[in-house]
């Protein structure tokens, strides 16, 4: 857990299971967090998701349980919301600005590859959808040869999917059916 208390105009990168707020003005947040995010008395408060990596980020991030795939950065619970709906006491920051939150020029790494060392998946939050079309590709590992049938490995592979849609119905916001599914076969 993090708890940020009495800061000012303050810059942070944080992947963590618990962020917290307390009396804080002017803060940028760059965050991948298991749990809501929350704020209380704060104030000026900008978040954005964790866009950046370095070489051992994926292992520390496993070793301290934060699952990179239920990020809710952006689903911040204000105990002290602003009475005036036009002045809320957070808001979201530009991708271009949280990227810039984390200085990699004197680190050795190259741009480039700092972006195949990002492990954290990057999410719009709750901004608008750069486009109303979507779509989610997952590989699933080959099913054993040890099923005969061809009903045998499709019950295997529904299974397969079953248990991949559970996963996803209990990390996110997002309701996923059978039947939204399509399986493509490989030539």
């Amino acid at each position: 857990s993090v708890f940020l208390r009495n800061v000012k105009n303050s810059k942070f990168v944080i992947a963590c299971g618990q962020l917290r707020t307390r009396d804080c003005e002017g803060c940028d947040i760059a965050l991948c967090c298991r749990t809501d995010p929350i704020i209380e008395t704060s104030t000026k408060m900008r978040f954005a998701c964790l866009e950046s990596g370095y070489f051992d980020f994926r292992r520390q991030l496993q070793a301290a349980r934060i699952p990179v795939y239920c990020n809710k950065w952006h689903r911040l619970y204000d105990f002290t919301p602003n009475p005036d709906p036009a002045t809320p006491n957070w808001t979201l920051m530009d991708r271009e600005e949280a990227r810039n939150l984390v200085d990699l020029t004197d680190s050795g790494i190259i741009s480039n590859e700092e972006s195949v060392l990002r492990v954290i998946p990057v999410t719009l939050g709750c901004r608008p959808r750069p486009n109303p079309e979507s779509c989610m590709v997952v590989f699933f590992p080959a099913i054993p040869n040890k099923t005969t049938t061809e009903a045998d490995r499709s019950s295997a592979f529904e299974l397969t999917i079953e248990a991949f849609l559970d996963v996803c119905e209990r990390n996110s916001e997002v309701g996923w059916d059978l039947v939204d599914c399509r399986v493509l076969p490989l030539s």
